[in-house]
């Protein structure tokens, strides 16, 4: 193909000669549709010496410029095509391997012996040290205790407001309180009870026991936590105080989601004139959602009681969710589904 220069649109020339004048200078628009593959071809020829051939030095250059430039357009379109392709899920094998290194990490951090050696490291497994405050605080303030749902504490321990605020603080999932009424736990005051149900904010369940828990510091709790309170259990080792009719009435105003209540007397104490049948049948004309109630040795309760209860039960059986009523201390149980005295 002779050499033919190309149209002023396509490529502007400067009149080469030997006289040191500037080479041509290719001034192509490959988005117009005018410049055709031939005008390209006549612009890149227009570069080579008069009549050079492939063998040239500088016909070389231009065919390694040219195998140059499809590499790097396939390179491009590689590029491309692999980032609008969603990333594939990870081999079967691979996520088999995490599991199983997921399962034995878990299975390693879980080993009493582990924690031990962790407690002893950092002075929480003295036995000689009583857990106080700082060492419970220190010892909840781990990471693994973020998410706990339940807690007794423990025996002897005295709380203070500031204490329970902490403990919402690193505890913010908190469901259980049990001051007391769990074997070995400590003991707490109606102040207490008052502060958990105000700062967990996810609390459902109460459990204390009313060695300095009064019936009324107990109704105070229920108040406060109202709908939520779905869990409340009263253990009463002593006798000299008793939860009353007029506390049952008032978690029966203000607690309907209320499902399992326990109130668990010693054996062989007297009575209390201000609790009767009747307070637990307003507790459970309020409390329409309980289904689990346990007594025991709650002496104030008579057979007549509990038969006053059943037939509320019977006549408008779907309105109650009640339906085990577990009972100690008395001559007879109360068998479940239906419900009925033996």
């Amino acid at each position: 193909m002779s050499k033919r220069k190309a149209s002023n649109a396509d490529i502007s020339d400067d009149t080469a000669a030997s006289s040191g004048q500037r080479q041509p200078q290719m001034s192509l628009d490959l988005s117009n549709n005018k410049t055709t593959p031939k005008v390209i071809a006549t612009a890149l020829l227009a570069l080579l010496p008069p009549g050079a051939t492939k063998h040239d030095a500088a016909s070389k250059k231009l065919l390694r410029a040219y195998a140059l430039l499809t590499a790097e357009v396939d390179a491009r379109s590689n590029a491309m095509a692999k980032a609008n392709v969603p990333p594939s899920p990870p081999p079967f094998s691979e996520i088999v391997n995490a599991s199983e290194v997921n399962k034995a990490w878990l299975n390693v951090s879980r080993m009493p012996v582990l924690w031990e050696r962790l407690d002893a490291s950092n002075g929480l497994s003295n036995r000689d040290r009583k857990m106080n405050q700082t060492i419970l605080l220190a010892l909840l303030g781990r990471p693994q205790f973020a998410n706990l749902k339940f807690i007794a504490l423990p025996f002897k321990l005295r709380l203070k407001s500031s204490t329970i605020a902490s403990i919402a603080k690193m505890c913010p999932h908190l469901e259980t309180w049990d001051v007391g009424y769990g074997k070995g736990t400590g003991r707490g005051k109606d102040c207490d009870l008052v502060d958990a149900a105000e700062k967990f904010t996810k609390l459902t369940s109460i459990r204390t026991n009313m060695w300095d828990v009064t019936a009324s510091g107990i109704a105070s709790a229920a108040k406060v936590m109202g709908d939520q309170l779905v869990d409340l259990r009263v253990k009463n080792e002593f006798n000299h105080r008793s939860l009353s009719d007029a506390s049952l009435a008032i978690i029966a105003e203000h607690c309907p989601n209320l499902k399992h209540f326990a109130y668990d007397c010693r054996a062989g104490e007297h009575s209390h004139a201000s609790l009767t049948g009747v307070g637990f049948m307003i507790l459970i004309r309020g409390c329409r959602r309980l289904e689990v109630l346990e007594l025991k040795n709650v002496s104030e309760l008579t057979r007549r009681d509990f038969e006053s209860i059943l037939n509320m039960l019977a006549q408008d059986r779907g309105s109650f969710a009640l339906r085990q009523i577990d009972v100690v201390g008395y001559p007879f149980i109360i068998r479940s589904n239906p419900l009925s005295i033996v």
